[in-house]
């Protein structure tokens, strides 16, 4: 059974996501909650699985500039919480706020080059951030 990472709350449904030892003090937390901003448990659970797949996305980014960092200067990512939460929390902020705009204009259009390439392009500056972070740490 894959996971759903939704779990109910008496504010309603919250995305919950573990997050794997190896960048757990990296991050400085066990786990990510976030409120869905949703009543319904089916749109719940495909708000959270998306927002899983993008912050697994993080999660490997994470890892493979970590592993170059080390690589090249002996040491590797130095983000603080905050720096890393933000990170997140606009990523998910970004994704609930789509995804609102997407029941108020009917049916998501989720397929075609232009959402794809803005993807990559979020997928870039995701990447930018986490390096000029890193950069203004150091």
């Amino acid at each position: 059974m894959s996971p759903s990472y939704v779990v109910q709350q008496d504010s309603g449904w919250c995305f919950r996501m573990r997050i794997p030892l190896d960048l757990q003090g990296l991050l400085g937390r066990k786990e990510i909650r976030y409120g869905l901003r949703t009543g319904s448990r089916r749109e719940a659970k495909y708000r959270a699985r998306r927002i899983a797949g993008e912050v697994q996305f993080i999660f490997r980014r994470l890892r493979i500039l970590n592993e170059r960092k080390e690589a090249m200067a002996g040491e590797g990512i130095k983000l603080n919480d905050s720096q890393i939460r933000g990170l997140i929390d606009k990523l998910i902020r970004r994704i609930l706020e789509e995804e609102e705009e997407d029941l108020l204009m009917g049916p998501p259009l989720r397929d075609g080059y232009d959402a794809y390439d803005e993807w990559v392009e979020g997928l870039d500056e995701q990447e930018s951030q986490l390096l000029e972070a890193y950069h203004l740490r150091n």
